[in-house]
C-alpha cells in the first residue's frame, strides 16, 4: 500500500511538470547551487514532537534543469530526552514557467536515527539508551518565483511514506531575501498532516 502511494504521487508530480519540459531548455534564472544554515523550531500539539535544532543543507545544479540537494539536521526534544539526526538525498526537476518563475518538483529519500533515555523501573532511578531508525521517501511538486530581484518565495505540496505508518502531505513555504550574489537570509514554513509545523531561519550562500 505504501508503495503504491508513494507511485501515484511520483506519477503526479511527473505528470504535473509534462506539459511544460519539452519547451523548456534551462532553469529561470533561480539559483539551485547554495549552502543553507538555519535554526529549525517543530511545533506540534503532542509535546513529544516538540524538538528544536539546526540544519545544514545545499544544492547544486547540473544539466540546466536539474538540480541535487541534501540536508543534515541535529534535533533534540524540548521535554524528553530524546535526539534525532536526520539527513536527505534528492534529485529535483525545475523549469521555467514564466518570466519570473519555476515549477519544481523533486524526489528525496531522507534517513532517520532517533536516540532516548528509557526508564527501566517505575521511578526511573535507572535508564538505558534506546536506538530506532526510520526511512522516509519524499515527492514534491509547486512553484518558485522572484517576487522582486532580491526576493524569491516558493509553495511546493508533498506528499511522504515511510516506517512506522507515517505518511501523508505535507505544504512547504520558504522565503529568500537577497543582500548580495552571494549572501542572503531565508525563512521557511512546513505543515505537516500530523498537526505538526516546522519553522526555520537562516542564511544561505548561493554560487
Amino acid at each position: 500500500m505504501k508503495k503504491t502511494l508513494l507511485a501515484l504521487a511520483l506519477v503526479a508530480s511527473l505528470a504535473s511538470i509534462a506539459p511544460i519540459a519539452a519547451n523548456a531548455t534551462q532553469a529561470n534564472g533561480i539559483g539551485y547551487t547554495y549552502v543553507q544554515l538555519d535554526y529549525a523550531y517543530v511545533g506540534s500539539h503532542y509535546r513529544e514532537n516538540q524538538q528544536d535544532g539546526g540544519i545544514l543543507s545545499g544544492s547544486w545544479q547540473f544539466a540546466d534543469n536539474f538540480h541535487v540537494f541534501g540536508s543534515y539536521a541535529d534535533f533534540s526534544a524540548q521535554h524528553y530526552s530524546l535526539s534525532n539526526k536526520p539527513w536527505t538525498l534528492g534529485l529535483g526537476f525545475a523549469s521555467a514557467i514564466g518570466s519570473r518563475v519555476d515549477w519544481v518538483s523533486r524526489l528525496a529519500y531522507s534517513h532517520d536515527g532517533v536516540h532516548a533515555d528509557v526508564c527501566a523501573d517505575f521511578n526511573c532511578t535507572t535508564s538505558y539508551r534506546a536506538h530506532a531508525n526510520a526511512n522516509t521517501y519524499f515527492a514534491t511538486t509547486g512553484v518558485m518565483g522572484r517576487v522582486t530581484d532580491d526576493l524569491t518565495l516558493n509553495a511546493y505540496l508533498g506528499y511522504h511514506d515511510g516506517d512506522h505508518d507515517a505518511q501523508g502531505f505535507y505544504a512547504d513555504f520558504g522565503a529568500v531575501y537577497s543582500f548580495s550574489p552571494v549572501w542572503a537570509l531565508h525563512g521557511g514554513l512546513t505543515v505537516n498532516n500530523n498537526s505538526s509545523q516546522t519553522y526555520s531561519v537562516g542564511v544561505r550562500a548561493s554560487f
